[in-house]
């Protein structure tokens, strides 16, 4: 009988196993069904637990259906589990879950994968996605986009990011047309970078900021700013420079240069040489 397939070092069995071994030696195959469930303290399909006890399937499947054991779907299967060792491993998946909210605040979940090895990493992936999703109908847990949190962290990291986002779209805004890069707004800020990062990433996503380079990004509002300059000045004067448009828009070349070319692109205005037209 194989009590654990990666079992951790030790010398002395528990007297779990012990009895485990004596219904093995005793031949009482309903009995080392039940214990070697509850000995292993975690999701066993039938199949599992036959080629672990070295009899037929069906021997254990009708003992396991029967018996006292919590039951849970794993990739589709019946697995069977001590109801206590549940309670046990969902409440560990909580702690680890809070444990990493603790060590990253603004962080809004965690892979599953890596939650799975905080808890133990010798579970299959499979059976610990069953847990979590255990977890959230017990409420513990939030399962969202691929990532774990908890709920409670949840909600403050989301407030902090939206205030992240709500700081960076006002500070933009101001700037109208000569807005900080990147990398400013980074040393400016009183946030972690990543943070900073994904909050422009959010915004424009939610097409509250246009980003017209890695580094640079206009508001939605700012955008429309330059869009009327732009027309108001070739429709009143015809085709213009780019150092006529610059002027136009109040701003330096550093950022006319990208608006313009934006605007080429989204079929504002064309380029024909050195001069740029309204389009239709």
């Amino acid at each position: 009988v194989i009590l654990d397939v990666h079992p951790h070092r030790r010398t002395n069995l528990t007297d779990a196993e012990r009895a485990l071994l004596q219904d093995l030696l005793d031949h009482d195959i309903a009995a080392a069904t039940v214990g070697l469930v509850k000995t292993r303290r975690t999701p066993m399909t039938s199949e599992e637990v036959a080629v672990a006890l070295g009899v037929d399937r069906a021997q254990v499947a009708g003992v396991l259906n029967t018996a006292d054991l919590a039951r849970v779907k794993v990739a589709g299967k019946a697995a069977y589990i001590d109801a206590e060792a549940l309670d046990s491993l969902v409440e560990q998946i909580e702690r680890e879950l809070l444990a990493f909210h603790e060590r990253d605040p603004i962080a809004t979940g965690i892979a599953p994968r890596a939650l799975r090895d905080l808890v133990d990493r010798r579970m299959s992936i499979e059976t610990f996605d069953a847990l979590a999703a255990l977890a959230q109908e017990r409420g513990v847990v939030r399962i969202d986009g691929g990532r774990i949190s908890h709920p409670e962290a949840t909600v403050t990291a989301l407030a902090e990011e939206e205030k992240v986002r709500d700081v960076i779209e006002g500070i933009l805004e101001n700037q109208l047309l000569t807005p900080a890069s990147t990398d400013e707004l980074i040393a400016s800020l009183p946030y972690d970078k990543g943070l900073v990062r994904k909050a422009l990433g959010q915004l424009v996503t939610e097409g509250r900021l246009i980003r017209l380079s890695a580094d640079l990004h206009f508001t939605a509002p700012s955008i429309a700013t330059a869009k009327s300059r732009i027309e108001e000045f070739i429709s009143a004067r015809g085709p213009a420079t780019a150092a006529d448009l610059r002027d136009a828009l109040g701003t330096s070349r550093k950022f006319a240069i990208p608006l313009l070319e934006y605007f080429d692109a989204t079929g504002v205005t064309k380029r024909e040489g050195d001069l740029r037209s309204l389009r239709g």
